[in-house]
């Protein structure tokens, strides 16, 4: 999955401007696959988070997916 946006600047905007209207734009990737353990008996999910340059990897279990999305979507928005 992934949400981007294009900063365009015009002639009438001023660097700080441009600057805030560039915070504000995200690009992300959600990279989520499932699994199980090494005993071969519990599910669990591999969650891969990239932003730009940032990348946070995840292995959780089920109930903990939701809460880290939640989490991760109040944190960036």
């Amino acid at each position: 999955m992934g949400v981007g946006e294009r900063v365009v600047a015009t002639a009438s905007q001023t660097m700080p401007e441009i600057k805030k209207q560039r915070e504000k734009t995200r690009e992300f990737r959600i990279e989520i696959s499932k699994g199980v353990d090494n005993c071969g008996n519990k599910m669990f999910y591999h969650l891969v988070y990239r932003e730009k340059k940032k990348e946070r990897e995840y292995i959780i279990t089920s109930k903990a997916i939701l809460f880290i999305l939640i989490a991760n979507f109040l944190h960036y928005s």
